[in-house]
């Protein structure tokens, strides 16, 4: 069993406000609840203390006009930058199974200039943020985001809660593990063959993976909607035009990005622009959920994550948009269809 162990803290610190030393490092594991054992506790000091003095040069460097958005002490702030990395688990197949159709931005009208779906109430379309914890599950999260949202519309009811463990226990017979990773589109196409999705209440998240077939699927539990999808579309390619007038009219779309920089994982507000972030190697699935421009200048996606409200601003992030595909925005983004 592992001890919790801190280093004495004089003080109990806000969210963001950690001191480098000793003393802020207790303060931060305090407000994350994070335990470590003895021999952890100076490991992770020492990888929190690198982590630190990137945050302290980037934003050195973002008050001088060099960055668009700022990075923060979070709840990932103890992890290297490979055992970040590893938490990452957006995973194509080899066997893909197609889509239904492709989007087709013809159909949609003028999008507005800026979109936050979080702010429909009625009835309201965005549920809160999740925590997918230690498990590499953002692929069942961002699936689930999309379908429980989908299904809102669909009833024109208010969104209930979704359950990602379902599709991590029961996509490909639960091959799909906290180590493995998945894809999206694999969960709406189990849903669609079990007929319907579970509420989270139903069947809770463990942040663990399942025995060998080990699925716990309740039909008579599923949110109202699930059991009529017909299959899930995709918005072409690297297209965000495309992108934006399904934005404008599906609340939650499904993303996949490359989110393997330290400073996606380190991020806290503003714009996410970063030139060297890759278009095609994709490894986390989020949700797009609006758009708009950041301070009257700078246009962004809204993108819903599922690491907590301690991440980023409140669990969200702002990622550059109408800048090449930046981060692969528009390069796997689906939602499902009736």
């Amino acid at each position: 069993m592992k001890t919790a162990f801190l280093l004495a803290a004089a003080t109990v610190a806000t969210a963001k406000g950690f001191a480098n030393s000793e003393d802020g490092f207790a303060q931060w594991a305090l407000h994350n609840d994070a335990k470590f054992t003895i021999e952890e506790t100076f490991q992770r000091f020492h990888i929190w203390k690198g982590n630190y003095a990137i945050v302290t040069k980037h934003n050195k460097e973002a008050d001088a006009g060099l960055h668009t958005f700022r990075l923060g002490m979070n709840s990932l702030s103890a992890l290297s930058h490979e055992e970040y990395k590893a938490k990452l688990s957006y995973r194509r197949n080899a066997t893909e199974n197609a889509p239904v159709g492709v989007f087709d931005s013809s159909t949609v009208g003028k999008a507005p200039a800026a979109i936050d779906w979080r702010k429909s109430d009625s009835p309201k379309l965005v549920s809160p943020i999740k925590n997918q914890r230690q498990c590499g599950s953002c692929w069942a999260f961002s699936a689930v985001e999309a379908m429980e949202s989908a299904a809102a519309v669909h009833t024109n009811s208010t969104v209930q809660i979704g359950a990602p463990q379902q599709l991590v226990d029961c996509v490909r017979h639960g091959k799909d593990t906290c180590n493995v990773g998945g894809e999206m589109h694999d969960g709406y196409l189990e849903v669609i063959k079990e007929g319907g999705l579970d509420t989270e209440k139903s069947y809770p998240y463990t942040a663990r993976s399942p025995f060998w077939r080990h699925c716990k699927f309740k039909p008579a539990d599923i949110i109202p909607g699930t059991d009529s999808f017909k299959g899930y579309t995709q918005v072409p390619i690297g297209n965000e035009k495309a992108l934006l007038a399904a934005s404008a009219t599906i609340p939650t779309i499904s993303i996949g990005i490359d989110a393997s920089d330290n400073k996606f994982q380190l991020y806290t507000s503003g714009v996410y622009n970063v030139p060297t972030c890759s278009s095609t190697e994709l490894d986390h699935g989020v949700a797009i959920v609006g758009y708009g421009s950041y301070q009257g200048t700078t246009p962004y996606w809204l993108v819903k994550n599922s690491w907590g409200l301690d991440w980023g601003n409140k669990g969200y992030i702002y990622m550059s948009k109408d800048d090449k595909n930046q981060c692969g925005v528009a390069s796997d983004a689906t939602f499902p269809i009736y």
